[in-house]
């Protein structure tokens, strides 16, 4: 395992294969500029996975569970091997664009009251994929619950009140492609495991800005989900 680096890149994978290899290839296409690291969680999925990542790409920290676990615990799993003074939660199904990372590698650095960012996501024709919003409420989930069937999903997330072109303070960014320090991590924890499905990352980022950091979705750095 590495010494202390700069940024420790955290993927989870199950029966995606496929979309890992594309994951790891955009990485490695256009990797930090600073030190880095490259850890993969995989659930055992019988498709070759631990095969094809051992041996296309040496440097990754790799391992692999018996079965599934689950998302949240896969990238706990992750997280407690990073040695970065930051952790990028990357999903197996995101490619992160040339310089994204280090973009928000830089805004972290120049803003240190700052605990997690999130980069913007486009859908792979370049279209938008919203995120970035306030934290749900109850009367907001059972409206969003019957919306979901009358819109389109791209309808679903926009949100009137953003602009997506800015930089903005936000309440919850989805677990794609985050970043956040290691000393929002040390004082929070990571996932919560008990949240199988969903709302694990609006939960995660609740107790960030209960512990007195700001998140932050930064368009200049930009994924493709």
């Amino acid at each position: 395992m590495s010494s202390q680096c700069d940024i420790s890149i955290c993927i989870t994978s199950y029966k995606a294969c496929d979309l890992l290899i594309q994951c790891l290839d955009s990485v490695y296409a256009s990797p930090p500029t600073v030190s880095y690291e490259v850890i993969v969680v995989n659930d055992y999925s019988g498709d070759g996975t631990a095969e094809v990542v051992v041996s296309r790409f040496p440097d990754v920290i790799f391992s692999e569970n018996p079965g599934p676990v689950g998302i949240a615990r896969g990238f706990n799993m992750a997280f407690v091997q990073a040695k970065g003074r930051y952790i990028l939660q990357l999903s197996a199904d995101v490619l992160p664009k040339p310089g994204a990372i280090d973009t928000l590698y830089e805004f972290m650095e120049a803003h240190p009251e700052t605990g997690m960012v999130g980069a913007k996501i486009l859908n792979p024709d370049g279209t938008l994929q919203p995120c970035g919003r306030r934290f749900p409420t109850l009367g907001s989930v059972i409206k969003d619950r019957f919306r979901i069937h009358l819109v389109s999903p791209s309808d679903y997330f926009h949100k009137t009140y953003r602009n997506y072109n800015v930089v903005e303070e936000v309440d919850d960014m989805p677990d794609a492609c985050l970043m956040v320090r290691r000393a929002t991590y040390d004082q929070v924890g990571g996932l919560d495991e008990n949240l199988k499905r969903f709302y694990d990352d609006v939960e995660w980022c609740l107790r960030i800005k209960k512990g007195g950091w700001k998140i932050y979705y930064i368009p200049q750095a930009q994924a493709i989900h």
